[in-house]
Parts: C-alpha cells; sequence; structure tokens
C-alpha cells in the first residue's frame, strides 16, 4: 500500500513536541527504514508504523482502526526470528517485502500479539477472558523453513462452541500444525462397477 493523501498516525499534520519525543526511525535492513511510534520501556517496539525503503517510498502497513492498533516488533536477529507486525487481525512478516503471515478470519473475539518464553519470541493468539488475556493458540517460527507453525482453526473457551479460524489462503507464511481437525466427511456409497453382476 502506498503513502496515502491523508497523514499516517505515527506523522499528524500537527506534531507536538511530545509527538516528536516518542518519533523514531529503526533499521531494518539495508535499504529499509520504519518510522513510529516509540514506547517508553521498549526500544524494539514500534506503534502505527510506517515502511520508508531507500529510493523513498513509504509504505503504511494498515489503515483505520488496524493502523491504530498495530505494533512493529523490531528483530535483534533477523535470521533467526524475523521482524513482525502485530494487529488484532494478523501478522505481517516486514522484510524485503512485506508478507501476510498469520490472518485470522474478521468475526472472532481473538488478537495476535508477539510474546516470549526462554528468551524465545513467538506468536500468541489471545482471547479476552474475566483473568486477563487467555493464550488459545501458539506460532512458533521455522528458522529453516521460514513459516509458523501452528493450528489453523481450534475452540474458543468462551462462548461453548465458539472457533477462531484461520485464513490460510491468505496467511502465506503459516504452516498448519495441531488445532483442531475438521470432522471427516460421510462415506458415499459408490456405484457398482459395470463388470460387477447387477451393474447397469
Amino acid at each position: 500500500m502506498l503513502f496515502r493523501s491523508c497523514a499516517p498516525l505515527c506523522v499528524p499534520d500537527e506534531l507536538t513536541a511530545e509527538h516528536m519525543r516518542r518519533l523514531r526511525l529503526v533499521t531494518l535492513g539495508p535499504e529499509r527504514w520504519a518510522l513510529g511510534l516509540a514506547e517508553k520501556r521498549k526500544k524494539d517496539v514500534l506503534r502505527a508504523p510506517v515502511l520508508i525503503a531507500a529510493d523513498g517510498t513509504v509504505t503504511v502497513l494498515a489503515e483505520g482502526v488496524e493502523e491504530e492498533l498495530q505494533v512493529l516488533h523490531v528483530s535483534r536477529d533477523a535470521e533467526v526470528f524475523p521482524h513482525v507486525a502485530t494487529s488484532p487481525l494478523r501478522v505481517l512478516i516486514v522484510g524485503e517485502e512485506v508478507v501476510p503471515a498469520i490472518v485470522r478470519k474478521a468475526e472472532q473475539p481473538v488478537r495476535f500479539a508477539l510474546r516470549q518464553q526462554s528468551g524465545y519470541s513467538y506468536v500468541g493468539l489471545l482471547a479476552a477472558g474475566v483473568r486477563g488475556d487467555a493464550e488459545i493458540a501458539r506460532y512458533v517460527w521455522d528458522p529453516y523453513e521460514m513459516v509458523f507453525l501452528g493450528p489453523a482453526a481450534d475452540r474458543l473457551p468462551d462462548p461453548p462452541g465458539g472457533q477462531f479460524q484461520i485464513d490460510l489462503k491468505a496467511s502465506r507464511r503459516l504452516e498448519p500444525r495441531g488445532g483442531e481437525i475438521p470432522e471427516p466427511e460421510d462415506n458415499r456409497e459408490l456405484p457398482p462397477r459395470r463388470d460387477e453382476p447387477g451393474a447397469v
């Protein structure tokens, strides 16, 4: 998506001193940078980011509410775990090109977030609950295959009978592993072979 006529959230028409203090430019590679709003305690996180290429092309990763909620996580080592932009709806891999890694189907009360365990990053799919967010799915990056591994569908804890589903056509860097397996279709009775007695 190329730069729009209206200003991106990280660079509004009227810049305040506080806004300028939060703006940060980070390097994502030899010919790509990201500009966004830095978080106070996290130097590797930018909110409402835009990408800037060496030729000056500006790419906005999302629009509307998704732009407000989008977070770019700058990896310390993109060979081990890529730079990813997460929003409630999808996970994008930000490298030489922007690739939709995991995209969920829209009408579901869940969201993506980058999480860590034992120093390793992964993408969690979270559902809001009474005691805070519950992790209902985990997507682990495979640096050799360059894909996320995780379920394409599974049950939600609440409401009963609810499910989340990943849009596999839109999720170009997801290899489904685990999760709920669809019920097998009923076997149809095959017509008799022509060489069998009673065949028409």
